[in-house]
């Protein structure tokens, strides 16, 4: 079933009139599939070209609701056509050569993204409260555990990385509007990815290209901390005879 949208979603054809019922008839035994597999074959088709055809078929046709419900509903909302939108900027910018593939991590962030940042203005912005790293981090994996459990289990390097996309962009773009000093990386090794990630929003947001540039920036040439002096001890006065 998965195959069939796949490569209808590639090539366009026309599905047999009898094979669509007949997937519509027993979308329900998906469930009954590996879960390991159908991981592999969704995250193949966000490396496709066809991955925003491929995500539409499947919400349409109602496979997504039983894999993935929580996002499955995000799509069907008002707000589903941004998913969309990530999803056809990575299937041509960003398969143009000689661009590397994105990493597994950052193509699952611009499915998760979108919802992260409903979620924060809802619960927080629309409050006129300004979170902190610390909240954002919590329903960052919240959101995480909602859109993907139960019947997928993220492999932890993955879960980590794409936890770690999803929290920094807050960090790269922050809510709250003030005056930045010099601009420090993190010690975080998945920061390159957070940024690529920024980069694939900045195709969507073409006035974040200038905080894109100085985060490279940044990361290409880090400057080094300046040398602190050390302070001499005052001198004591002579004793006097």
């Amino acid at each position: 079933m998965l195959r069939l949208l796949k490569f209808q979603a590639r090539f366009g054809f026309e599905v047999d009139s009898h094979a669509r019922v007949a997937l519509l008839e027993c979308r329900s035994e998906i469930l009954k599939s590996s879960p390991a597999r159908l991981f592999e074959e969704l995250l193949r088709m966000l490396e496709s070209t066809s991955s925003e055809p491929f995500f539409r078929l499947m919400t349409e046709h109602g496979l997504l609701q039983y894999l993935l419900p929580n996002l499955n509903g995000f799509l069907e909302s008002d707000d589903g056509e941004e998913v969309y939108s990530y999803l056809h900027e990575i299937d041509t910018t960003f398969h143009e050569p000689p661009l590397p593939p994105l990493d597994r991590a950052v193509l699952l962030a611009s499915l998760c993204f979108p919802i992260l940042q409903k979620r924060i203005q809802t619960q927080f912005v629309d409050r006129e409260k300004i979170p902190h790293l610390g909240d954002i981090y919590t329903e960052t994996h919240k959101l995480l555990d909602e859109i993907f459990y139960p019947f997928f289990h993220l492999p932890r390097k993955i879960r980590i990385s794409l936890g770690s996309i999803l929290t920094t962009q807050f960090r790269l773009t922050p809510l709250e509007k003030k005056k930045r000093g010099r601009l420090r990386v993190p010690r975080d090794p998945e920061f390159a990815k957070s940024l690529k990630f920024l980069s694939v929003r900045c195709s969507l947001e073409p006035g974040l290209q200038k905080i894109v540039d100085e985060w490279q920036e940044a990361l290409e040439f880090p400057q080094k901390p300046s040398a602190r002096k050390r302070r001499r001890p005052p001198k004591r006065p002579a004793p006097q005879e």
